[in-house]
Formats: structure tokens, C-alpha cells, sequence
């Protein structure tokens, strides 16, 4: 009689908001700087169990099922990086932008470059993160990955999502290529693989969210600002909260990007103004997107 050992695997678009105790939030996030960037971190290979926990005695495994979000991605607003660049370009024809400044505009311009006209889309981090995942599956249960196992594979419509699905079965199938495999991205299953999808409008599930009321902290961008702006009055024209807020978005994006290899920009941040604009980040995700832990 032949076994048939099936994989389920899907994936999906998900914001997740956690709440957790400040002070050992600040001591992660000075132990490890991205620990910081909250929803954008890269997928923490740190964190990887070197040991699993034995199975009871006497059984094996049949059957697995996998749950995941997509891979790193570019940032989905081209906003998001052309606004602090905007400013950065203001400031310089003004007469008021540092050397500092100068050195960041650089910096943040690569990453525009990298990113124009892949707006939300995978980038080749999240392609190695989504191959590893394959890989794990495959060392840690060997047993299920054979020429008599059928993967049924859905993925949500985005592309980042669709793409990293693809990337895992393209794993899988290079270790065993005689497993039979379907795979799908589909509006028709947007209901289970992202609970409240409305195809007519996706952005109206933010309108049916349970609205939270924590009082969301403040942030304080003179210190940041100084760095970038040799008049203070110039940077208080700015708005210099907005500036740090969006500059964090960047400096919290570079991680899922390979330019990390090759560029650096947390020194623009000090240990606190990080905690902060997590801190901050982190409340208003709760109160925007809270509902039952996941979204």
C-alpha cells in the first residue's frame, strides 16, 4: 500500500502586533540594534532552535503544515523613500545641510535606486530566507519529503507572497523532484488565508478593526535633527519628529535589503531614540491593527 505524506504550506500577508514588557524590550533592542524595526527585522536566523524537541516515543512524523508571512520586502510607498531625500535635497540647496547629512543622502539614495519600481515586492534577502525555510523542512524531517509526498501550496494574491511560495517549492523540489506538487494564489481563498480580504477594497479592513486607546508615546527628533541641519530654527521648520520617524523607516528597511552588506545607518540613532520610535511604532500598531493578536 503506498503512504502518501502530504505538506500544506501558505502564505500570506500579515501585520502582527505584540505588546511587550518595556524594559526587556529596550535590552534586546541594545543588544541587537534591528531588533528594532519591529514588523521589518530579517527573519532572525540567530533565533533557530540547534535542537529539536525529540518526538514521543514511538512516533514519526506524517504530516506538515506551514503557516508563513513573505519574505523581506522593498518598502511598499515610494514615499517612504523619496520624502526624506526630498528634505535632505532642501536643506542642501538652503545652505544648512551637514557633512553628516550629506554622507546619509548618499546612503538613502542607493536604496531609492535599489528599491524604484519594486515597490512592496520581494527582494533577493527574502528569497534566501524563504530557501531556508525549504532547507530546515527538509534536514529536520527528511522522512516526509519523498517521492510519494504531495505538497498542496497556497499563497495569498500579492506578489511578494506568491513569490516566496514559489521560492520554497522551487527548494523542495530540487531535494525531491518527484513530489507531486499544486500550488495556487487565488481570491477565492483570500478568505482563510487572510481572515476580513475584501476584493472589492483590501484597505476598508483597517475600518472594521477594534479600535485600541493606548496612549501613544512621543518622540523627540531634535537630537537626530542636529546631526543633519546647521540651523536648528531651519530643522524646527522641518518638523524634526516627522524627520526621525521617517528616517527610522529607512534605517529599519535596510536589513531586508543585500545593500546591509554594504552600507550602514543606525548611527544616526542612539540607543534610546531607537526604543522610542519603537516603543511608538509598536503602541500604534496595536491600536490600529490589534485584533485578537493577529491581523
Amino acid at each position: 500500500m503506498m503512504i502518501r505524506r502530504t505538506i500544506t504550506i501558505t502564505f500570506f500577508w500579515l501585520a502582527v502586533s505584540v505588546m511587550v514588557h518595556g524594559q526587556q524590550a529596550k535590552e534586546d533592542i541594545v543588544k541587537n540594534v534591528c531588533l528594532s524595526a519591529g514588523s521589518l527585522a530579517d527573519y532572525p536566523l540567530a533565533f533557530i532552535q540547534d535542537t529539536l524537541t525529540p518526538p514521543p516515543a514511538g512516533k514519526k512524523p506524517f504530516y506538515m503544515s506551514h503557516y508563513g508571512r513573505h519574505g523581506s520586502r522593498h518598502l511598499i510607498e515610494p514615499t517612504s523613500y523619496t520624502e526624506p531625500l526630498k528634505t535632505l535635497r532642501e536643506a542642501e540647496m538652503a545652505g544648512v545641510l551637514s557633512d553628516f547629512g550629506r554622507m546619509i543622502w548618499e546612503r538613502l539614495a542607493k536604496m531609492d535606486e535599489e528599491a524604484a519600481d519594486r515597490y512592496g515586492e520581494l527582494t533577493q534577502v527574502g528569497v534566501s530566507q524563504m530557501r531556508g525555510i525549504a532547507k530546515r523542512m527538509v534536514k529536520n524531517f527528511p522522512e516526509l519529503f519523498t517521492d510519494t509526498s504531495y505538497i498542496d501550496a497556497r499563497s495569498s494574491i500579492y506578489i511578494r507572497c506568491v513569490l516566496s511560495m514559489e521560492n520554497v517549492l522551487q527548494e523542495l523540489y530540487a531535494h525531491q523532484p518527484k513530489m507531486k506538487i499544486h500550488h495556487d494564489a487565488a481570491v477565492k481563498d483570500m478568505s482563510f488565508i487572510l481572515p476580513g480580504y475584501q476584493a472589492s477594497n483590501a484597505k476598508e479592513r483597517g475600518e472594521t478593526r477594534e479600535a485600541r486607546n493606548v496612549v501613544l508615546p512621543t518622540i523627540d527628533g531634535t537630537r537626530v535633527a542636529s546631526q543633519f541641519f546647521t540651523d536648528m530654527n531651519y530643522a524646527k521648520s522641518v518638523g524634526m519628529a516627522t524627520f526621525a520617524w521617517n528616517l527610522f523607516e529607512l534605517v529599519s528597511q535596510l536589513q531586508n535589503t543585500p545593500l546591509r552588506d554594504s552600507i550602514s545607518l543606525y548611527e544616526i540613532f542612539n540607543d534610546d531614540e531607537l526604543y522610542d520610535i519603537w516603543h511608538r511604532k509598536n503602541t500604534g500598531a496595536y491600536n490600529n491593527n490589534h485584533r485578537g493578536g493577529i491581523t
